[in-house]
């Protein structure tokens, strides 16, 4: 019965933590995006299977400490950081150590992360059209900027994150964690997490720079949307500013500052997780994501004895397993529970020739006969707002000359949004009703420090003049 205990428990966790992410987290992340399988392939080649003589508690803490933020922040994001600290525990328990490459993996392949480069990084879109436009004009050609379009010679050109460009930042990121990985594997050398974060941070700089570049290529050459030679002419720069620049540069710190790996059939000392007796299937099935990552190493530590190991410690990290596991399902019913709770409505007095309707996720509707209006409330400065290009987008409209409006009082952003022969006029900033901003660190860090809760306002009008009587409204 020990025997069976020790074979299957590794198993028997990743499978409940695997079925609590295919539960929970169904509508969260999607496992077949490039993203997803780009970063799980990434996560799966950084494993190593080196034991350890103690199972470090560190993932155990953090996963408490989520567990208990979750109480005030009952959000998808909660759950997938205790399910990924949790399992890394697990991992930590009865195979062997996680790499810091693996912790980057599985957090450039959250949605959150994806979401903040898409609305972080709108400033940054904005700057890069104006450089690109100055540019261009060194060469005499006629260039009008306006927000994120470029007229060139009576050509516009629009910089959005659906195109490749920024868009790519994740992507990059993740492919520079891939390198990582089958580089530390082929050279048995590791970097420490300060080379490691200044890779990151140059892989960033240069998809900026790629991005800068591409922007030139495809108005310089007029390349439209939707044509074979505008993606091409994108995944070329890609590939030649990032990924090209950053194979290299892996490959050169990885040999010359990395530290030498221990052999993976030689533990860092011994292991508290007993070797059972019986053979060795049901140990190969149990850490079969190792197996994958490095087969051969795997194969030797599995057949390796853990001499000093003691039935009662491998019964202590069942037990410490299995209380972790019962906290993060605890943590997964509240959350997913009290996701369905009615959001706070945004205080509104009764406004004159406006028909006033409230509808789910605490968005209210304000119209009349020449806007369209939404208050949108914000439960906390973790929140990801019902952001205007998100929204107008699944509805098939596409942004057009987005750019920073100084109305009497504040800044918005304002835009064109169109879909087919239709054309809309919108604009958007965010208030609590003494203060307004456009900036989404300004709002956050105003709720750090106990501002009363901001509420994003999106106006929609069909006539820019229409549009620009409206930018003073107040809550």
């Amino acid at each position: 019965m020990n025997n069976r205990l020790q074979q299957w428990a590794f198993p028997f966790f990743i499978a409940a933590y695997l079925l609590l992410a295919a539960t929970s987290l169904h509508d969260y992340i999607c496992l077949f995006s490039a993203q997803a399988l780009l970063g799980i392939t990434a996560f799966i080649l950084s494993l190593r299977s080196q034991p350890v003589k103690k199972t470090r508690s560190v993932f155990a803490i953090i996963t408490l400490a989520i567990a208990a933020l979750s109480i005030c922040l009952p959000v998808k994001t909660a759950i997938y950081a205790c399910i990924v600290m949790a399992a890394f525990f697990a991992i930590e328990s009865f195979r062997g150590r996680i790499s810091a490459l693996s912790l980057l993996a599985l957090a450039l392949t959250s949605p959150i992360f994806d979401y903040a480069v898409n609305i972080f990084s709108f400033p940054i879109r904005l700057w890069l059209t104006g450089v690109a436009g100055k540019l261009l004009a060194l060469t005499g050609a006629h260039v009008v900027v306006e927000g994120n379009v470029i007229s060139y010679n009576g050509t516009d050109f629009s910089v959005d994150p659906a195109c490749m460009g920024l868009h790519m930042l994740v992507i990059s990121l993740l492919a520079t964690v891939l390198l990582m990985a089958l580089f530390t594997k082929k050279q048995k050398r590791q970097l420490s997490c300060t080379y490691l974060l200044m890779l990151l941070v140059i892989v960033t700089l240069l998809n900026i720079i790629g991005n800068l570049f591409r922007i030139l290529s495809l108005v310089f050459f007029s390349l439209l949307p939707g044509s074979p030679m505008h993606d091409l002419m994108g995944l070329a720069c890609w590939t030649g500013y990032v990924l090209v620049p950053a194979c290299c540069l892996s490959n050169w710190l990885v040999k010359h500052k990395g530290t030498v790996l221990l052999p993976a059939n030689e533990p860092e000392s011994i292991s508290e997780v007993p070797q059972s007796a019986s053979g060795t299937t049901a140990h190969d099935v149990a850490g079969a994501l190792i197996h994958v990552a490095e087969p051969e190493a795997a194969r030797r530590c599995s057949k390796q004895a853990f001499p000093g190991a003691s039935k009662t410690s491998f019964k202590k990290l069942i037990w410490q397993n299995a209380a972790l596991m019962a906290i993060v399902t605890l943590v997964v019913i509240t959350c997913t529970s009290r996701s369905g709770e009615a959001l706070a409505r945004t205080p509104l007095a009764a406004r004159e020739g406006f028909n006033i309707k409230q509808l789910p996720g605490a968005v209210t509707q304000l119209q009349n006969k020449e806007v369209l209006i939404y208050l949108k409330a914000i439960t906390g400065f973790y929140a990801s707002e019902h952001h205007p290009m998100i929204c107008w987008k699944g509805s098939g409209y596409e942004f057009r000359k987005v750019k920073t409006y100084n109305a009497p009082h504040h800044q918005v952003y304002t835009a064109q949004l169109e879909r087919k022969d239709e054309k809309l006029y919108t604009a958007w900033w965010y208030t609590n009703g003494s203060q307004s901003t456009i900036s989404q660190w300004q709002w956050r860090w105003d709720l750090v420090r106990g501002s009363s809760n901001y509420v994003l306002v999106n106006i929609t009008a069909n006539s820019e003049a229409a549009l620009q009587k409206y930018l003073d409204f107040s809550l």
